[in-house]
């Protein structure tokens, strides 16, 4: 049986013993350390807190805002899985976004926010419109979805803040929203992609010397600016 609203997770900013209830948020202290960073990065498939959403709030004067929105492998009992759209797991995306805020520390930087959605995507998808991302009965997922987005814009209002009162140019705030793709499924070609809008599935499927046909042909239209959208191969 879902459970009823009023059961909604509770935010903590402490951490919680080992196998704690469903908590909504998991937010660390504005004095956050390096270790924090490294606990997310070598989590493994759940994190410890067991929380459904975890914040790293970021310096006052940073910039950065880093989020990992499809790593999540968390799915309480009480939400059903979604009956549409994509649900495979971006496997390693949290790990690499805490690989780039402690490579920030690392290089002197003032802390970035790092915010991550434990929930899998199974339940919960917050990179889709909030009538996409849930199951539409279970107002426990569409509150950790809305719970989400005013982190996010929370966080970067303050990052254009920062960047607004920053001693010398650029002046510009950046939002990093970590991704993985999974097109080396249907070619078995370890590539990077630059963009989205090439190759499609059929590309992949035929293998590199598609792309490379593909790649050779743009180049010859138009340079290698045409190359964007296609995959840098290994």
């Amino acid at each position: 049986m879902a459970a009823p609203s009023s059961q909604l997770p509770a935010e903590t900013s402490e951490r919680p013993p080992a196998a704690p209830p469903p908590k909504l948020l998991h937010r660390h202290p504005a004095d956050w350390t390096a270790a924090a960073l490294q606990a997310l990065q070598h989590c493994g498939e759940y994190p410890s807190h067991r929380c459904w959403l975890e914040l790293f709030e970021g310096d006052a004067d940073s910039p950065l805002v880093i989020c990992a929105p499809h790593d999540g492998t968390l799915r309480p009992p009480q939400l059903s899985v979604r009956q549409s759209g994509t649900s495979a797991r971006d496997t390693g995306t949290k790990g690499l976004a805490a690989a780039l805020a402690l490579e920030v520390l690392r290089r002197g930087g003032r802390r970035p926010t790092v915010l991550v959605c434990h929930l899998s995507r199974k339940v919960l998808d917050v990179n889709r419109p909030r009538e996409q991302a849930a199951c539409a009965a279970h107002a426990d997922a569409l509150c950790a979805w809305e719970k989400y987005h005013a982190l996010q814009r929370e966080a970067a209002s303050r990052a254009a803040a920062a960047a607004a009162a920053a001693a010398a140019p650029p002046r510009h705030a950046l939002l990093l929203d970590v991704h993985a793709q999974a097109h080396h499924r249907h070619s078995g070609i370890d590539a990077i992609e630059l963009g989205t809008l090439r190759p499609s599935a059929s590309d992949m499927r035929d293998g590199l010397q598609r792309l490379e046909a593909e790649a050779a042909a743009r180049l010859a239209r138009g340079g290698a600016g045409a190359l964007v959208g296609l995959f840098s191969m290994p």
